[in-house]
């Protein structure tokens, strides 16, 4: 049976809005909030543990913290990625990467990945924030459209774009363009997908359609 509905347990007030999904982790839960601040808060009773001013303060920010073992990773529109001590908010380093991001840090096989606005895929060494790696075709990027990360599968980087229903295959340790791979719905799409199996399925929300892409 399901359980019944009993009520709001707590609710708290940011110092602005929010368009970032919360996140709980290491006993934490992180949201950031359209003014550049990230909480820590209490998932029992919504405490505030600590918070940080990230340097960009115009929202709205899209981006959910990412967190790995005690640290948290978060990035700005403006295309600034914070690294912080998840426990105390303490900053272990911040870098400006590019000029302009708007979709959350995706971590793997040791890269931090992040997508800019000019559709360059840009890797940040997690330790330093120093860029080690850079994904784009020839001089531009991949796309001239702010990009969103999809699962990392088999040292492939999955890449999709806000106007575009397609997604680009990047090789991870050289950093090499693969394939560009065309959906058969016209449309839009604003987040990364899912993978099962050999397929990635997104949503095509301006069609109001689901596509499943063979990888």
């Amino acid at each position: 049976p399901l359980r019944s509905f009993n009520g709001v347990k707590w609710s708290v007030k940011l110092g602005a809005t929010s368009h970032s999904s919360p996140i709980v982790a290491e006993g934490l839960l992180f949201i950031v909030a359209d003014n550049g601040t990230l909480y820590a808060l209490s998932p029992e009773d919504g405490s505030e543990k600590w918070k940080y001013q990230m340097l960009s303060r115009k929202g709205p920010i899209f981006a959910t913290p990412t967190i790995t073992t005690g640290c948290v990773y978060v990035n700005d529109p403006a295309g600034n990625v914070y690294a912080l001590d998840s426990k105390t908010g303490s900053e272990k380093w911040k870098r400006k990467v590019c000029n302009g991001s708007a979709d959350s840090v995706t971590p793997a096989y040791g890269v931090l990945f992040i997508t800019d606005t000019k559709g360059i895929v840009h890797g940040v060494d997690p330790s330093s924030g120093e860029i080690v790696w850079r994904a784009r075709r020839g001089e531009r990027g991949l796309y001239n459209a702010r990009g969103t990360l999809a699962p990392v599968i088999k040292d492939h980087l999955y890449i999709s774009f806000c106007d575009y229903d397609g997604y680009f295959c990047v090789d991870i340790p050289s950093g090499a363009f693969l394939w560009r791979g065309d959906s058969e719905t016209n449309g839009k799409t604003s987040s990364p997908g899912g993978v099962s199996g050999d397929f990635i399925y997104k949503t095509i929300y301006t069609a109001g359609g689901v596509d499943r892409i063979n990888i």
